[in-house]
């Protein structure tokens, strides 16, 4: 009997998550009855775990293809793997981690029929704790399902900026998206810009592209396969990758530049809404690295925001004097040469910093000045260490 080939392709890229991968599956073999018609393409980026046989638990209850790396090749090559051994022409990706609307991808599948040529269907992602049945939040919306015509990089730009969209969950052809890999994999600098901005610049130029208003994609804050908190990937290219974003974007209005006629006065509305865009992803970069206790990155990155948008506070706790205090103390515990100890800070200093730092850096500070061993940290100085004032003065540029 031949089997029919697959509807689509859920591509899962993975790396020692046998118990999430695991849930995963699991949850989706509730729905099997839904799901007769599509494929799982897993690709094991050499792990040492239990990966293989959870995947053989499961491999004559759904229709799965397996791959093993021997070593562990990055997740960017591990991504592709999955997609260039997928059956299916029409492919999307879920972290192992995280899941999927079973309706709302049916529902989508149906525009790939009623739209041959359509090159990719993009829509927001919900954040859901699993754990306590809770939804979270949603990341962006946008009022109506949206079709941008093959090439039509300015109306795909005005897009993204006005509903802060960012193209990164999609079902897409995929011998579109292995044409973009190849063409990524040949760039020497990989940063020019974000990844996927450059996906879609290459989706647009093979077809039209929906951006639709309904999520179908699950990231997952609060997993039931939690022992210790998760590397979010995601948070982590927060951080640093606002630059990316702006290049991605310049990318998508270069190209609408050499295909359409932009007026004076829209170039400079575009700008204006890109502007925007990149101080709110640096504001939000800026929190990130100071919850991550990275208080040193933290100063550039406010003096980069400041030349966009002027002198600010993100609410009672992220301001220019917390900052370079926590950055300051951060300088002064890494340059003093103990390990293995805690340091007291003097009464003399600011409470407010006192009582943040002692928040944010418990592993470092304690309150305990027995405990401290008489390792002070002073606004001037009075100890052999470096003191507080000297420590911002070596940091602030002004």
């Amino acid at each position: 009997m031949q089997i029919s080939k697959p509807k689509i392709s859920i591509c899962i890229p993975t790396y020692n998550r046998e118990k999430y991968l695991d849930w995963q599956l699991n949850q989706f073999l509730n729905f099997k009855d839904k799901i007769n018609d599509w494929e799982f393409v897993i690709s094991s980026n050499g792990s040492t775990d239990n990966t293989k046989s959870v995947v053989e638990k499961y491999k004559n209850k759904l229709r799965i293809i397996f791959h093993e790396f021997s070593d562990n090749f990055g997740p960017e090559i591990n991504w592709q793997k999955t997609i260039s051994i997928a059956s299916s022409e029409i492919v999307t990706r879920i972290s192992d981690d995280d899941f999927i609307d079973i309706d709302a991808v049916n529902s989508y599948m149906t525009l790939f029929i009623e739209n041959p040529n359509l090159s990719c269907v993009y829509a927001p992602w919900k954040y859901l704790d699993v754990v306590n049945e809770k939804f979270v939040s949603q990341f962006y919306y946008q009022c109506d399902d949206q079709i941008i015509n093959k090439n039509d990089y300015l109306s795909t730009i005005q897009i993204i900026l006005e509903n802060r969209i960012f193209p990164e969950i999609f079902i897409a052809k995929k011998h579109v998206v292995m044409n973009f890999h190849k063409c990524f994999n040949n760039l020497k600098n990989k940063d020019i810009a974000f990844e996927f901005f450059e996906l879609c610049a290459h989706l647009l130029k093979f077809g039209p592209v929906i951006f639709a208003k309904t999520p179908f994609y699950y990231s997952i804050t609060n997993h039931p396969a939690d022992i210790e908190p998760r590397i979010q990937v995601g948070n982590e290219i927060i951080k640093t990758k606002w630059d990316s974003y702006r290049g991605g974007f310049e990318i998508l209005l270069g190209l609408a530049r050499l295909h359409q006629n932009i007026p004076r006065e829209s170039l400079i509305k575009l700008h204006a809404l890109l502007n925007d865009f990149i101080v709110d992803r640096m504001i939000l970069a800026l929190k990130f690295n100071f919850l991550s206790r990275n208080f040193n990155d933290c100063y550039f990155i406010y003096l980069r925001i400041c030349a966009l948008g002027g002198k600010f506070e993100i609410g009672s706790e992220i301001n220019l004097d917390n900052i370079l205090g926590l950055a300051s103390i951060e300088l002064i515990i890494n340059t003093a040469g103990f390990k293995n100890k805690k340091f007291f800070l003097d009464l003399e200093i600011n409470p407010n910093l006192r009582t943040l730092a002692y928040k944010l850096m418990p592993e470092q500070l304690t309150t305990d000045e027995v405990d401290a061993k008489k390792i002070y940290i002073t606004s001037n100085k009075k100890s052999t260490l470096m003191s507080l004032n000297e420590a911002k003065e070596m940091i602030r540029l002004n």
